[in-house]
């Protein structure tokens, strides 16, 4: 909840003083690296600022529970779900905004695509709980195809095979300017 991240890091903000105040290193350093975990939890209630970000957050969230499924793991699947639904919810959001690199005539699709994965991050629950392995993958099969949909209008990131210029990217297929390799989809 964000309420109870924000009085943690109220809590954390004044073990620091104390700990710094006393000369306490490792204990202003504890309190600092809780700061950072509950600042990167905080980061992830504002969700994604762009289609781009929110796709890629979709897709290592679908990885994590594909894991979770071999490992027949199911007590976490919701939990990572809880996650996608968020950045679902925001897709359609996203890809209207100017420079999303989706085309005005694939706004419908993407945002029907994003419904219904949202819909399936909210189903996933009552089996991946009940240790229903089937029916957790059959929901994360169509969430899988869902976010396909969403993955074709995903601007492209190409570089130089050789790294002419270093991490250099492109958001086009294209030539290199120093070598004149055909720029690659960088993996």
């Amino acid at each position: 909840d964000i309420n109870l991240a924000g009085k943690d890091l109220a809590a954390r903000f004044d073990a620091i003083d104390k700990a710094g105040d006393s000369g306490d290193l490792p204990g202003t350093k504890k309190a600092y690296e809780g700061m950072v975990a509950i600042a990167a939890t905080l980061q992830k209630y504002a969700g994604p600022a762009t289609y781009s970000d929110a796709v890629e957050e979709i897709e290592h969230g679908l990885q994590e529970i594909g894991e979770l499924i071999e490992a027949k793991k199911l007590g976490g699947v919701h939990l990572e779900a809880n996650g996608l639904q968020k950045a679902a919810k925001m897709i359609g959001q996203l890809a209207s905004k100017e420079g999303s690199g989706v085309p005005e005539e694939a706004i419908k699709d993407v945002s029907w695509a994003s419904v219904e994965l949202a819909a399936k991050c909210e189903a996933i629950e009552k089996p991946s709980e009940s240790g229903d392995l089937a029916g957790t993958k059959k929901l994360y099969d169509e969430m899988v195809r869902a976010n396909a949909t969403l993955q074709k209008y995903v601007a492209g990131v190409f570089q130089c095979p050789m790294k002419c210029e270093g991490e250099k990217t492109y958001n086009k297929p294209g030539k290199c300017p120093k070598c004149s390799m055909d720029l690659k989809p960088r993996t």
